[in-house]
């Protein structure tokens, strides 16, 4: 198979697990919710972030892995890929069993870090265990994971991870509907984590059958190669953990756990938009990587330009539903009490994150030309600003003021350091970037913005069917417009010419 169809292949079955992960999530936040009620569902929020930190123990291992497979299986170095595996699954094991000693050290402290309800605080901490169990599993079989992937079988890995994630979704909502409650949700992820380990190692053998465990092939000099690879993605991984996944936390600190669930459902649907933007923007790496390797400075300029303008051109339509419509939406989906304060978080975090999701392809450029070591130092400084901001606003503010640290430094970095740092290294001006790259998509934003405020206001969405009917209208208006702004005219020439071949095939 050539390799423009398995990056195709690797694209549509990411996008496949993602499409299935927010279908999950837009069934499932609601469902839970209610279910469980909002105290309830804060705690497992602030249970499965606290846990969630125990990934930055990775510290770049696993894209190392995918790196390194991929490398020595071209050459068909068995002895180094058995070395590989070895090592990795011995470090990804003594990683798991740290995790549990530090998760079992919180589960004593929980209680008194956070606002936990005291007929609740004996099942929160076991749900603790749980979960951190669930995570030391993950490190072992991420070496398996990593070596399908680095066999460039992405599609296997999706259709594991998709399976089992319609089995975790059944397996909750029928203990939801028996009225269990945190441990049987705990417990389902821990059985659907074993299961899918097992899976994911049968999927291995059958790519790589002569592979084994061999206690005398682990190597040290593999992790110095490894954790060199991986550090700067580290630093960033840490950077973007407390930007993006510690807002459960500072507000467990200092508020109930009810306004976790406030937050974390305007916060769930912004990361499904930055899902949608990563999974567009880190194509652009390997691009730039053999773009300045062959020493074509002009195409590296027009990567970095329209994979910009096209990142925003996706991201737009759906930001400026969720800032136009989003109060609308959130009472059709979870109910009227999550409209305004719950409305006003999705509105400030959706407005500053588009401006930082719009420089993903920048922030993959500047992996590809290996001057990532600069977007850490960007990360670390938000994540920085971030703590310091929600600290100070939370007390008085609530959950908003936790909306308000996420959206600054956010903003600040955004429109000034990246685009900075990625059109100094890239050779372009700030002005010509931001003139060829943000100028056209915004601007076909513009039509589409103004039908939805005119039809909100002459017919307000009170129904799924009159807010399905406006979203409709609105995204034709933008995809005309944004067609004729965005692209020029030999690509809108090749996307009409794909359209009839599609629309003649299925005829």
């Amino acid at each position: 198979m050539s390799t423009a169809r398995v990056i195709a292949r690797n694209i549509f079955s990411n996008w496949a697990n993602l499409a299935v992960s927010i279908a999950i999530g837009f069934f499932m936040l609601p469902f839970m919710v209610h279910r469980l009620g909002d105290s309830l569902y804060g705690i497992w929020t602030l249970v499965v972030s606290l846990v969630g930190y125990g990934n930055l123990l990775d510290f770049g291992v696993r894209s190392s892995i995918v790196k390194y497979v991929s490398q020595y299986h071209a050459a068909d170095d068995r002895e180094r890929l058995r070395s590989l595996f070895s090592t990795t699954l011995a470090l990804y094991s003594a990683i798991g069993l740290l995790v549990l000693a530090l998760v079992a050290v919180t589960a004593v402290f929980l209680p008194q870090l956070f606002t936990i309800p005291a007929e609740i605080s004996s099942e929160a901490r076991f749900v603790l265990l749980i979960v951190g169990l669930n995570l030391a599993l993950k490190f072992p079989g991420g070496v398996f994971e990593g070596f399908v992937t680095g066999l460039q079988r992405y599609e296997v890995a999706n259709a594991i991870s998709i399976g089992f994630s319609l089995l975790r979704t059944a397996l909750t909502v029928i203990m939801l509907l028996n009225s269990q409650k945190l441990l049987a949700l705990a417990a389902v992820g821990l059985a659907s984590e074993l299961l899918m380990m097992v899976t994911m190692a049968v999927a291995c053998h059958r790519g790589l059958p002569w592979l084994s465990l061999d206690r005398r092939a682990v190597n040290p000099t593999i992790l110095g190669k490894i954790y060199g690879y991986g550090l700067w993605s580290a630093v960033i991984a840490l950077g973007t953990r407390v930007l993006y996944d510690s807002d459960s936390i500072l507000i467990g600190l200092f508020l109930p756990t009810l306004a976790i669930t406030r937050f974390a459902v305007a916060n769930n649907l912004v990361r499904y938009l930055r899902q949608l933007a990563y999974g567009f923007g880190n194509v652009f790496s390997p691009a730039a990587s053999s773009l300045e390797a062959s020493s074509e400075g002009d195409r590296l300029r027009n990567l970095l330009t329209f994979g910009t303008r096209y990142a925003l051109a996706v991201i737009l339509p759906a930001a400026a539903l969720f800032t136009l419509l989003g109060r609308e939406f959130l009472t059709l989906w979870m109910g009227p009490r999550f409209a305004t304060e719950s409305g006003t978080v999705l509105i400030i975090l959706t407005l500053s994150q588009t401006v930082a999701m719009a420089q993903f392809p920048a922030g993959a450029v500047l992996y590809g030309l290996n001057r990532h070591r600069y977007l850490a130092f960007v990360l670390l400084g938000e994540a920085a600003l971030k703590v310091a901001i929600s600290v100070a606003l939370l007390p008085s503010y609530g959950i908003l003021g936790a909306a308000w640290g996420t959206a600054v430094p956010e903003v600040l970095a955004s429109m000034l350091f990246v685009p900075l740092l990625v059109t100094r290294f890239a050779g372009i001006s700030i002005g010509h970037y931001l003139r060829q790259a943000f100028l056209p998509a915004f601007a076909s934003i513009v039509p589409a913005a103004a039908l939805i405020v005119a039809a909100k206001a002459a017919l307000p969405p009170v129904s799924w069917l009159t807010l399905i009917a406006e979203v409709a209208a609105a995204l034709v208006v933008y995809c005309i417009v944004a067609a004729r702004l965005c692209l020029d005219r030999p690509q809108r020439a090749a996307l009409a010419t794909a359209a009839g071949r599609l629309v003649g095939h299925k005829a």
